[in-house]
């Protein structure tokens, strides 16, 4: 039944993209890529009705019921027959919603995961490759690196010939991707196409009833930097952009405009803003008049360097930094190694560190044993972190939380979160089904 399901479900998309024939832009990486699609949606809608994945559906028959609009109904049969009759309905008879651009996400956990995309399926006019990093998440599925990366640019075989790759220039594991590549645009901070320089960030407070009732927060972080494309230079102001890596998550959706032969001035214009995705680097009012940053979605090890980095270029007189790291998962043999780096990074930039978790124990020594004079306590799970996290806390703390899926440290950010009936808008996995 599983399987004639997926059968009809493909067949319904198969029938809609060979209809209206839309604009398909692919996202694949390693770290950022549903910030670098949310940007991408947001941009492209001020132009055009866009169609992107629903929530964090980037498997292929995830994909297909966002085409439909369809949330998943899990195991129950009867709505799944619904879905399906919807399917065959729409690819019969058409759409006249259906999108004529699709940002679509692509998730790659293990080999043979690329393949089901692109078999027979989809053919895209836009590849947007985001950074894999030298310890990419996933990798103990994969033999080594090498793979994982070959996984993910399989999406190539698809990208039509006069197809556009917008892909990460920082990133030296990628070079061999692209280097021999006509239609390529790089984006970065180093020797790319579309770079970006002079980061800085600020924090302000904007307490109006509208922005409570449409961020639910009155944190506003200000990111500002330069963009440069073939001698010009452009200042960007954007809001919510809290840390460095963030604006890499932006500069797709300028390469876009770019490629579209906007000029700077005018895609600066229509970038001022991007919107907070929950459990991703965002800013929030925390108990004791902290400042709690959130970024407990999921964690690679780059992201959770890149995230620490940001806490480190925080500066409030007075204040102490707090870590609190979960541990990350699917690292193959250089688990213990990764951990122990993280600790590393921690120790330069936070006076208190907080591991959860088994392997956070080498976060933890690693912390000790470059900061002797920093604080740092051990729990065993999140749900016993979030039990006492509250005794650790002092009145005005940066926090940093931080963890893959795994470590559910979203826990942690509901314990420390001032504003708590805002918990299922500000907080990821709150949903009936996590809890």
């Amino acid at each position: 039944m599983k399987q004639i399901i997926y059968n009809i479900l493909k067949y319904s998309a198969k029938q809609l993209l060979k209809r209206y024939n839309p604009t398909l832009i692919g996202v694949v990486g390693n770290v950022g890529k549903t910030s670098m699609r949310m940007n991408m949606v947001s941009f492209l809608s001020q132009f055009s009705p866009v169609g992107t994945n629903i929530d964090n559906y980037n498997t292929p028959i995830g994909i297909f019921l966002s085409f439909l609009g369809e949330s998943s109904p899990k195991k129950n049969i009867f709505a799944w027959i619904s879905i399906t009759m919807k399917a065959l309905s729409r690819a019969w008879f058409g759409d006249k919603d259906f999108s004529p651009i699709w940002v679509l996400e692509l998730g790659v956990d293990a080999p043979g995961d690329m393949d089901e995309f692109i078999d027979d399926l989809f053919e895209f006019d836009v590849i947007v490759f985001g950074f894999i990093g030298s310890n990419p998440v996933h990798l103990s599925q994969f033999n080594s690196k090498k793979d994982l990366i070959h996984e993910d640019a399989k999406v190539l075989r698809n990208l039509k010939p006069e197809g556009l790759l917008i892909i990460d220039g920082d990133d030296p594991v990628l070079k061999s991707i692209y280097r021999k590549r006509e239609h390529v645009m790089t984006f970065g901070y180093g020797d790319v196409d579309v770079k970006a320089s002079d980061f800085k960030t600020s924090i302000d407070v904007i307490d109006t009833k509208e922005q409570w009732s449409t961020y639910y927060s009155s944190i506003v972080p200000k990111g500002s930097f330069k963009v440069e494309y073939r001698g010009s230079s452009i200042p960007f102001q954007v809001n919510y952009i809290l840390g460095k890596h963030q604006v890499l998550a932006v500069l797709p959706s300028i390469a876009l405009g770019i490629a579209d032969d906007m000029n700077l001035i005018d895609i600066s214009q229509k970038i001022t803003s991007i919107q907070p995705i929950k459990g991703r680097l965002r800013c929030l009012e925390g108990i004791k008049d902290t400042l709690l940053i959130d970024d407990t979605y999921n964690a690679a090890p780059a992201a959770v360097e890149m995230a620490l980095d940001t806490l480190g270029s925080i500066s409030i007189k007075g204040a102490r930094k707090v870590a609190i790291l979960g541990v990350m998962r699917e690292l193959g043999d250089d688990t213990k190694q990764i951990h122990t780096h993280i600790g590393e990074v921690a120790a330069k930039v936070a006076d208190v560190c907080i591991g959860v978790g088994e392997e956070a124990k080498d976060i933890l020594l690693a912390f000790h044993q470059n900061n002797p004079q920093g604080t740092y306590h051990w729990f065993e799970d999140s749900e016993e972190a979030a039990l006492h996290i509250v005794d650790f806390i002092t009145s005005d703390d940066i926090i940093l939380v931080k963890g893959s899926q795994f470590s559910r440290m979203e826990k942690v950010s509901a314990e420390l979160l001032s504003n708590k009936r805002y918990r299922a808008e500000l907080l990821t996995r709150q949903s009936q089904e996590w809890q």
